[in-house]
């Protein structure tokens, strides 16, 4: 009986509690970004010096580090900071977006765009600075004696740098002679030897769609071998004319005659629409040239504001994040002109808050 009455106490005990509660959630992004100042998510590529990076951040800033594959909700983690007055900056692979403005790494100067892709510290660019990479010293015969290297394949020998700004190549080159030698410093790629010019266009084009598509290079020493390898084009590369031998006068006469006509219609129409097209063409540059200078403007205007380190408005930090999200969508000019009406309403706030 009293086993009885325990097993009954236990059960009651249970109806009355309810079920077991599930398993407690991962914090989702905002919920970290509500506890942390900076966040890292898995897969992310890009590293910072939080330590520079906390002490440089304004009090309302954050910084959000998230892999290539990027950020399904980025519009959500927007309108939050919007509400919320947080200045986000986001980095997604290499490419930061800031409350002030977008930061393409393609745009960077080389020696900026070699630190990064060597070491992916985007330390400097978080806090809007820019210093230059450091010196390159020549690899000692040691270093490169323990260097692995592969066997030449089609004049080619590559190798995977083990510390940054070491000058691998060159002496590399040295030591193969005839051979065009590519030496990987993480993301970034060096050359030497043989058709070293070459392969640096090759690399630049690899680097530019990669960086401008909110991302990081991949598979760049196969990407750039592989555009090395196709065949040149030769620039007059068009076969001769056959030889044209006329039969009949009269027939040509006539085809000719109703072939300008239709021609003469079909130049009309066409010169008409070209003409509208031209105009609209005119329109959409005007309007996106002045929408640019106000969204440079408030950029500067917002820069000035925290370099005499007073608090920047969140209203208008988010008309200039507005302002260039729909900058990048617009393709007519009543769309631009938008964009600079939001821009304008962003510069009228900021010249009342400095008065």
């Amino acid at each position: 009986m009293h086993a009885l009455g325990a097993v009954l106490a236990v059960a009651g005990t249970l109806l009355l509690s309810g079920a077991p509660s599930a398993a407690a959630q991962p914090p989702t992004v905002i919920e970290q970004l509500e506890q942390n100042r900076i966040v890292r998510l898995p897969g992310a590529v890009a590293t910072l010096d939080d330590a520079r990076v906390l002490a440089g951040l304004p009090a309302n800033g954050r910084v959000l580090l998230a892999p290539t594959s990027g950020l399904p909700d980025l519009g959500a983690l927007r309108s939050w900071a919007h509400a919320a007055g947080v200045g986000l900056t986001v980095v997604e692979g290499l490419w930061i977006e800031s409350p002030l403005r977008k930061l393409p790494l393609a745009t960077a100067d080389e020696n900026t765009l070699r630190r990064v892709l060597t070491t992916h510290d985007v330390t400097d660019a978080v806090l809007g600075k820019q210093s230059p990479a450091p010196a390159t010293v020549p690899a000692t015969a040691a270093q490169l004696d323990q260097l692995p290297v592969s066997r030449p394949r089609a004049g080619v020998r590559v190798a995977r740098s083990p510390e940054p700004f070491v000058d691998y190549a060159s002496g590399l080159a040295a030591r193969s002679p005839g051979v065009l030698i590519v030496v990987a410093h993480g993301d970034w790629l060096e050359f030497a030897g043989p058709g070293a010019d070459q392969a640096e266009h090759a690399r630049d084009a690899t680097y530019g769609p990669a960086l401008l598509n909110r991302g990081r290079p991949t598979d760049v020493v196969d990407t750039v071998l592989a555009r090395l390898a196709e065949p040149a084009r030769p620039i007059f590369d068009l076969p001769r004319p056959e030889r044209f031998e006329f039969k009949s006068v009269v027939m040509y006469v006539a085809a000719g005659t109703a072939a300008a006509t239709i021609g003469m219609w079909l130049l009309f129409l066409y010169l008409r629409r070209t003409l509208r097209r031209l105009d609209a063409g005119v329109a959409m540059r005007e309007e996106r040239a002045e929408a640019y200078l106000r969204l440079e403007e408030l950029g500067d205007l917002l820069i000035e504001v925290e370099s005499n380190g007073q608090a920047v408005d969140p209203r208008i930090a988010e008309r200039l994040a507005t302002a260039r999200t729909l900058f990048d969508q617009a393709h007519t000019p009543e769309a631009m002109a938008a964009v600079r009406e939001i821009a304008d309403e962003g510069l009228s706030a900021g010249r009342e808050e400095k008065r």
